[in-house]
């Protein structure tokens, strides 16, 4: 009780400057009364009026009533050790004696033990001293329950406008003392500066700083790491380009070669011109020593031998059949075409039908070799030269010179060089293939480059085997057989069972039968065939129409073959 008589006497002195100002209170009150009555009320019992002495009190008051889990504690413990501080620089300039001081200092460690270890009896007696320093005992519950109703933030700010009190008298007494230890920084803006509540600001605004910094940086890092990556497309690029300047010069180094190539192959064809003009002359001269010449019958030891020219034969045969596929992802069947094509051979069939790409292939492989007879059968034409005067001449120079041109031209033409690009074997490989295509499409870029060379090669191939064949003693027959014709065993193959020829006819005949006589006593090749069954009741008007037809297209097949 001596205690609490000792602080209230020497409180007493200054009631009469906190009495004057009560009338301004009042008045700010009935201005901000409708805002909030009890915040304001509050807010007016806190402010200090140069009142040095009510600081630290309220201060305690509000840091004491804070509740112990509040995000506040950390920033009282702080402000706490902060003020300890302060006062102490205060009682130093002597502007409060030394009792109020050590009373101030006391409340101020018990408060900061309460924080350390709360306990409630303690927290108790410090607001009892409190209210009883302040001299508002009677409304103690009611203030603290006011307190107490107040948001986290409307303490805070209180704190920080009482603490904020001290703080610029802590800066005017050193600015007016000038105490040489203190710079500008620890003087006139103490009180900023060393302001919890200003470090709390800072502290924020340093870590937006640092996040906006690490945010720009990782931006800086990416934009960077983008330029790094353009800047190798760039040099990649630049590269590239030199690699396309250096390919573009080799070719046309390599294209000059070529042009000076050309002049020299024109040369050598103008030199042979006119060597096969010699030797044409000259032929005339041996006229009288034909003898024994005029049987070109070919010999064993020559490549032109029956068993050569059946190997020869079977080749042709693999290689159309490689050449007329329609099966697999590479090829795209047009039906409209595929249908008239079958139709042109007598054959009636549904695209639905298993057996549709698999007869459309044979169809395909008499289209190819009915093709290239028909061009070899032009260049012969071409040879002719009607000179009755000189026919055994004739017969050793156009036989030698077929057999030597031929062979020149699958030898010497694989399409690899430019002038074979205007030859007319390109000229028929694009007409071949152009009919092919109204039938089948190849729709894979490599299988169509790989086309174009194996039609070119087929149709070399198949003009000297037809050159070779005139060759012959006698000269072979082309026979195709027709839709509908009887079996033939003995020069046709393909499917059925032995004693089943009776009862089957063709269908189609995909390749001809190669035979030295009418009277095929010497088979060099079968026809290859697709068999039916004959009609168990045909018509007879149709019968007799199918036999005139097929009798016809025969007779045209021998004695087209005969002429060539």
């Amino acid at each position: 009780m001596n205690c609490k008589n000792n602080k209230k006497k020497e409180i007493n002195e200054n009631n009469s400057e906190n009495n004057s100002n009560s009338h301004e209170n009042e008045m700010l009150q009935a201005e901000t009364i409708s805002l909030n009555n009890t915040a304001w009320v509050l807010f007016n019992r806190f402010r200090i009026n140069n009142q040095l002495e009510y600081c630290l009190p309220k201060w305690i008051l509000l840091a004491i009533l804070e509740p112990i889990d509040s995000k506040e504690q950390k920033n009282i413990n702080i402000e706490s050790n902060i003020l300890k501080q302060e006062f102490n620089e205060i009682f130093e300039a002597k502007l409060i004696d030394s009792n109020l001081y050590r009373i101030f200092i006391d409340i101020l460690n018990r408060c900061i033990e309460f924080h350390q270890n709360p306990k409630e009896s303690l927290k108790n007696t410090i607001l009892d001293e409190i209210f009883s320093i302040l001299r508002v005992e009677s409304e103690q519950i009611k203030i603290e329950n006011n307190i107490k109703e107040l948001s986290i933030e409307q303490r805070s700010v209180l704190r920080y406008m009482i603490h904020q009190e001290v703080q610029a008298k802590i800066a005017f007494i050193r600015v007016t003392l000038k105490n040489k230890n203190y710079s500008i920084y620890e003087a006139e803006g103490y009180h900023c500066t060393k302001n919890p509540y200003y470090h709390k600001k800072t502290n924020y605004l340093k870590k937006k700083c640092k996040d906006d910094n690490d945010y720009w940086q990782a931006e800086y890092n990416k934009w960077k790491t983008d330029y790094e990556a353009e800047k190798t497309k760039y040099n990649n690029f630049l590269r590239e380009n030199e690699d396309l300047k250096n390919k573009i010069n080799q070719l046309r180094m390599e294209n000059k070669d070529f042009e000076i190539e050309i002049i020299q192959l024109n040369d050598e064809k103008e030199d042979i011109r006119k060597e096969a003009e010699s030797a044409k002359n000259e032929a005339t001269k041996y006229q009288a020593a034909l003898g024994k010449a005029t049987n070109v019958h070919w010999g064993d030891d020559t490549n032109n031998n029956s068993i050569q020219l059946t190997k020869d034969i079977q080749k042709l045969e693999k290689n159309v059949d490689d050449l007329a596929k329609v099966k697999g992802k590479k090829y795209k069947i047009n039906e409209d075409g595929a249908l008239k094509l079958l139709q042109k051979y007598n054959i009636q069939i549904s695209t639905e039908d298993r057996k549709f790409k698999l007869t459309l292939s044979y169809a395909l492989q008499r289209l190819v070799v009915e093709f290239i007879f028909d061009v070899a059968k032009n260049f012969c034409k071409n040879l002719d030269k009607n000179d009755d005067n000189h026919l055994e001449s004739n017969i050793i120079y156009h036989t030698e010179e077929l057999v030597k041109y031929s062979s020149k031209l699958v030898n010497k033409r694989k399409g690899d060089d430019k002038i074979s690009n205007a030859n007319p074997i390109k000229m028929q490989a694009d007409e071949l293939i152009k009919k092919m295509e109204q039938c089948r499409d190849i729709v894979d870029i490599e299988r169509q480059k790989e086309f174009r060379v194996e039609t070119e090669n087929l149709i070399r191939s198949g003009i000297q085997l037809y050159f070779i064949l005139k060759t012959q003693e006698p000269v072979p027959k082309i026979k195709w057989y027709e839709f509908g014709n009887p079996i033939e065993e003995h020069v046709m193959k393909g499917y059925w069972e032995r004693g089943e020829e009776k009862s089957l006819e063709v269908s189609l005949c995909y390749f001809p039968a190669i035979i030295a006589h009418d009277t095929q006593d010497h088979v060099y090749h079968p026809a290859t065939v697709i068999v039916q069954s004959k009609p168990s009741k045909p018509n007879l008007v149709q019968r007799m129409s199918n036999t005139v037809v097929n009798t016809a297209k025969n007779v045209a097949n021998v004695t087209d073959s005969m002429n060539h």
